[in-house]
């Protein structure tokens, strides 16, 4: 839906890399990233780094973006995930800079579980 207040064409959108829940799971952390995704994906293009215990399919990249069009109404959407345990790690971060290339990172979590 171009018609959404601020569009931006997916290839002039800056790329945020957001470091959270996986964006598919019920957690708290994962409805604010959620809802962050989807009433801002007409503005950026998101690589996320979905975290969870003992994540099933960590090692794995999804497309999600199909699914956030059709949620956000912006049929455009550019939204992909790499489910991870725990938030990742040190290799990980580095490999994604280097091959997403983000413009900003954005890192939503639960204080308890800083380190």
């Amino acid at each position: 839906m171009e018609n959404k207040l601020g569009y931006i064409p997916k290839d002039q959108r800056k790329k945020i890399l957001l470091i959270a829940d996986d964006l598919r799971v019920f957690s708290g952390v994962a409805t604010i990233a959620r809802a962050l995704v989807t009433d801002t994906c007409h503005h950026y293009n998101y690589v996320a780094i979905g975290g969870a215990i003992n994540h099933p399919d960590a090692g794995k990249r999804l497309d999600l973006s199909a699914d956030t069009s059709k949620v956000s109404g912006v049929e455009d959407a550019s939204v992909f995930l790499y489910p991870v345990s725990g938030y990742g790690d040190a290799n990980l971060i580095r490999t994604l800079l280097k091959t997403e290339k983000p413009d900003a990172i954005l890192f939503i979590s639960d204080p308890r579980y800083y380190e």
